[in-house]
């Protein structure tokens, strides 16, 4: 996308950005479908408001000035590239649209930590926890970026881990759902009780806007 004081240049990556950051936030989910027919219709108001509040980085909603690239680099770098490569990127990425893959080419990722010069973690690093330590994992039914499948290999591997599925929920679960503040609170007060998570039978999915 490209941008003047008065214009944006909107194509399909925009719009993909555009829902992947939306399905973060819970309480915007039920919007996102008539969001898309506007779209389709062209009324633009709501990817409008969304470049403006995510300018000049769309696809990151927020301040930029809230982001720290250090510390995101000295994390990504020791963690996860360092156990990946470009190829392997490419192998997984294929069937998918090529502009996609374009767009979210690690080529970046992998040069940023060549320059940022930190020291892999050891393997281990890379390997699944092993612990009987009691662990609670809550995860959001729209969760784009750590998907409840995620939380159940998460557990997998862990004797007394308890993971539990919010169907409306995106990223942040504990924020706008309390059913899952409720669990947690339990949880908090014993680790080895068990839990009764009865409210989330009572959990559907989004109630989305006409």
């Amino acid at each position: 996308s490209s941008v003047s004081d008065d214009e944006w240049s909107v194509d399909g990556l925009v719009l993909i950005e555009y829902l992947f950051d939306r399905l973060y936030l819970t309480h915007v989910i039920p919007s996102l479908p008539a969001a898309l027919e506007d779209i389709a219709a062209g009324h633009t108001d709501a990817i409008r408001e969304y470049l403006e509040e995510s300018k000049p980085l769309p696809g990151l909603a927020g301040d930029p000035n809230d982001l720290s690239d250090g510390m995101h680099y000295s994390i990504q770098c020791q963690e996860e590239i360092a156990f990946t490569s470009r190829s392997m990127y490419v192998t997984a990425s294929r069937g998918l649209p090529e502009r996609l893959v374009d767009a979210f080419d690690p080529g970046l990722a992998f040069a940023a930590c060549d320059a940022w010069g930190v020291a892999p973690r050891p393997p281990i690093e890379n390997e699944p926890v092993t612990s009987a330590i009691p662990t609670l994992v809550l995860a959001g039914g729209f969760d784009p970026i750590t998907p409840p499948e995620w939380g159940s290999l998460a557990v997998a591997s862990l004797v007394n881990g308890r993971t539990y599925r919010f169907p409306r929920a995106g990223h942040g679960v504990l924020a706008e759902d309390e059913c899952a503040r409720s669990i947690v609170a339990v949880f908090l007060d014993a680790p080895d009780r068990s839990i009764d998570a009865g409210c989330l039978t009572e959990l559907r999915g989004p109630a989305f806007e006409p």
